[in-house]
């Protein structure tokens, strides 16, 4: 085939073929509608009061320490919030529509509601793809537990742990929080179909 040329203050410059033919793939990969996958966003929140215990369940791992969350279930702030993102992604209510404070939801683990909430979502034809988790206490410090706790947490998902991003901040010693009487967590979380 003869070869291609552009202009550039009037010079020809020939441009490889493959060039040319990898730039029609990209700019026809980006036209077709259906090659875009559809994307959902959800935030999510969920805080407990501490009691004491034997360790608080942050994303499916036990932070050792002598609290616990005061909850109807085993009060995982981190697993609670994701499953109010994806639920809310997908417009479908929220942790407590689908999971009430009744005996038939008494004492389940996060990971447990986890799995639910997952078939739930695949049922819609999506999947998780990716978590930002801010976690809010005082105490304990979650620094030496992070590694861990991010790993409980793609097990649980199937997520990599390169898609879970996980903060742990404080309040500055400001409200219910700042006073060491529970933590709370917040995620945003993104669905593909």
């Amino acid at each position: 085939p003869p070869p291609l040329f552009f202009s550039m203050n009037m010079r020809p410059y020939p441009i490889p073929l493959r060039l040319v033919v990898s730039e029609m793939c990209i700019r026809d990969r980006i036209t077709v509608t259906e090659d875009i996958p559809e994307e959902r966003i959800g935030n999510g929140f969920d805080s407990h009061r501490f009691q004491e215990g034997d360790g608080l369940m942050i994303g499916g791992f036990k932070v050792p320490c002598g609290l616990s969350f005061a909850a109807h279930s085993d009060g995982d702030i981190v697993l609670h919030a994701i499953i109010d993102s994806m639920l809310g992604s997908l417009g479908l209510g929220d942790i407590g529509v689908h999971f009430p404070n009744t005996e038939e939801w008494k004492n389940p683990s996060g990971k447990k509601l986890y799995k639910i909430t997952d078939e739930m979502i695949k049922e819609k034809g999506y999947s998780i793809k990716q978590l930002d988790i801010i976690v809010i206490l005082e105490e304990p410090k979650l620094t030496p537990y992070r590694d861990e706790i991010i790993k409980s947490i793609a097990e649980i998902t199937g997520l990599s742990e390169a898609n879970i991003g996980l903060k742990a901040k404080t309040s500055e010693k400001m409200g219910f929080i700042g006073k060491k009487e529970g933590a709370a967590c917040l995620v945003v979380t993104t669905l593909n179909k």
